[in-house]
């Protein structure tokens, strides 16, 4: 829209002036904008989304202005290339089209459920191996451990017997990116900033990886979800990290149109797949199977590298309970609702448009509210279960002896309550109250339980 607007002001302008010479705007007016164009759109574009700031910030709409200045005199500059003679022609729109092709190719570069290692100095850390789990979407009040009554998070009720269980723990946002990156800084959302889609962990802020690494631990970042991923500098003081790239292209308004018609349409799914245009930030065309990365095996298979006298610190980023909801069996129908397949199917909660209090929702019966709250529940204990999985994982291979464990969530999610559905609508007690363990033997008294009110900010400094 930003580059559109300019571009289509010029274009009538050029359409108006050329009525007279149809033929030479035709044969040399018309290709030397298109190219002019597809030059602006895709490198101006794919800068914006990678290393310029929010759209108003100085050095973004200087950068813009610049772009759309020097591609206006790429475009006279391919006119006049064009009139003089033909081989002019031909290699001013062979070096265009180039760089297109160039362009093209860095933003179609990004790998997905990729591994990255780094590299650190010789510091040895003296403190406890540290595991830092978050479940994506999960509200404490649907957890067994929180008193709710389907034993979802059998997992999460021992680790409590074993630590300190936070009663009153709340997010500093009801969506993934600022809540992720006040985790990983211990800043709040409006000094860090990064509560946009295409924003990043901001540069002058260590993160939480960068200071442990300087203080001699091994480092890893597993996630599921494409908003943690080295795109948005998650990578920073990371020895391995594992995750969803997402593609440049999904973020566009076009891509998450096409997203919406892959979910929707069976016959377009397979050929938007191939095209790579189904890879959206948040991966649910990926839990749609089901599926994911399989992240307790990914750690395990990492720590199976560290010498033994390493310490290491793994953040796991679990798409669980985070809709779609479904999952394989047994968990699938564990609660009586086995999932179904389809787009108003009750893994998707309903499409909320807007912000409270101006959000407004589909309205549902209850028996679908129901099924969909069932089917969360389900996917819920499909995380706990992975979380097990870890655990016992961890215990085969002796890195459970000192190990702190922190287990909790980036933000909750809401089922008709108020109206709204989903998450990122609304800062009602669904959505930003989470789940909030720490065990840490010797250090945590086990089976305590802290009912003053505490933050997702306060895992940083702790």
């Amino acid at each position: 829209v930003l580059y559109a607007v300019p571009w289509a002001m010029l274009g009538v302008g050029l359409v108006l002036a050329s009525k007279r010479d149809r033929a030479r705007a035709a044969t040399v007016q018309a290709p030397a904008w298109a190219i002019a164009a597809a030059v602006l759109v895709l490198g101006g574009g794919w800068a914006n989304i990678h290393w310029l700031g929010s759209l108003l910030a100085p050095r973004s709409l200087a950068f813009d202005g610049f772009a759309v200045v020097a591609c206006v005199a790429l475009a006279f500059a391919l006119q006049r290339a064009g009139r003089t003679r033909s081989i002019g022609r031909v290699a001013t729109v062979s070096g265009g089209l180039l760089l297109i092709l160039l362009t093209a190719g860095a933003i179609f570069s990004h790998p997905t459920a990729d591994a990255r290692d780094g590299s650190r100095d010789g510091t040895r850390a003296e403190g406890p191996d540290l595991l830092v789990v978050l479940f994506d979407a999960l509200r404490a009040d649907h957890c067994s451990v929180y008193g709710y009554e389907r034993k979802t998070t059998p997992t999460l009720d021992a680790l409590a017997q074993r630590g300190a269980r936070f009663d009153q723990a709340y997010a500093p946002s009801s969506w993934t990116k600022p809540s992720v990156a006040t985790l990983f800084t211990g800043m709040y959302p409006s000094s860090h900033g990064n509560h946009r889609i295409g924003s990043r962990l901001p540069r002058a802020a260590k993160t939480l990886p960068e200071l442990l690494r300087d203080a001699g631990y091994r480092t890893g970042v597993f996630a599921e979800n494409s908003f943690v991923s080295a795109l948005f500098g998650y990578d920073r003081g990371v020895d391995r990290l594992v995750g969803n790239e997402p593609d440049v292209p999904a973020q566009t308004v076009l891509g998450h149109l096409l997203h919406q018609l892959a979910a929707r349409s069976s016959l377009a799914r397979p050929l938007l797949a191939m095209a790579r245009w189904t890879n959206p930030l948040d991966p649910r065309q990926a839990g749609r199977m089901g599926g994911g990365l399989d992240l307790p095996t990914a750690v395990l298979h990492w720590m199976d590298d560290l010498a033994p006298d390493d310490r290491f610190f793994a953040y796991v980023h679990l798409m669980k309970p985070h809709a779609p909801y479904v999952c394989p069996p047994p968990f699938d129908g564990a609660f009586g609702e086995p999932s179904g397949e389809g787009f108003d199917s009750p893994i998707e909660p309903p499409h909320v448009e807007g912000i409270a209090p101006f959000a407004r929702a589909a309205a549902r019966d209850e028996d679908f509210a129901r099924r969909l709250v069932a089917n969360y529940d389900e996917r819920i204990l499909y995380g706990d279960h992975l979380l097990a999985r870890l655990l016992d994982g961890l215990q085969e291979r002796g890195r459970d002896r000192d190990l702190a464990i922190v287990v909790l969530s980036d933000h909750g999610e809401e089922f008709g309550e108020h109206g709204l559905w989903d998450h990122g609508h609304s800062l009602q007690q669904g959505v930003v109250r989470i789940p909030f363990l720490v065990v840490a033997p010797e250090r945590v008294p086990e089976g305590s339980v802290v009912e003053s009110p505490v933050r997702l900010l306060d895992a940083a400094p702790t």
